[in-house]
């Protein structure tokens, strides 16, 4: 007479265990996918506005969602200039002072947009940052 295999309940514990790995694995891999594409819209706006000069007739305003990075500020010119950051809803906030030859290095994130002003308060620079190009350059 043959006995039946003894039935383990941990059996269908672990199958279910793995299922659910699985889905977790599908998920993972769907959220990253989708970060990615995100990331490509990101880079691709940023592209477009970088070479609009900052009178142009748009909202300018930095954009939500880059990722940390370390921005860096260079004043290449013979004067003081003023380093604003522009907020997500326009507005231009005073971040610093570069003095002619000045070098400033401060956490910020892709997407960002800031701006760089002369004595007189034109615009000398201005730009979004981006994972390729941290820097912001004022040259006379």
């Amino acid at each position: 007479m043959r006995h039946p295999e003894p039935v383990s309940p941990y059996r269908d514990d672990a199958a279910a265990r793995r299922r659910r790995h699985e889905a977790l694995e599908q998920e993972r891999d769907d959220a990253l996918a989708q970060l990615a594409r995100a990331r490509a819209a990101l880079a691709s706006v940023i592209a477009e506005m970088t070479g609009l000069p900052a009178e142009a007739d748009i909202p300018w305003r930095s954009l939500h969602g880059g990722e940390p990075i370390e921005a860096r500020f260079i004043n290449e010119t013979p004067h003081k200039l003023s380093l604003s950051w522009i907020s997500y809803d326009g507005r231009e906030r005073a971040e610093a002072t570069l003095v002619p030859g000045g070098r400033l290095a401060r956490a910020s994130h892709c997407g960002h947009l800031f701006r760089l002003r002369g004595p007189d308060g034109a615009v000398v620079a201005q730009g979004y940052l981006r994972a390729d190009a941290p820097e912001l350059v004022a040259r006379p």
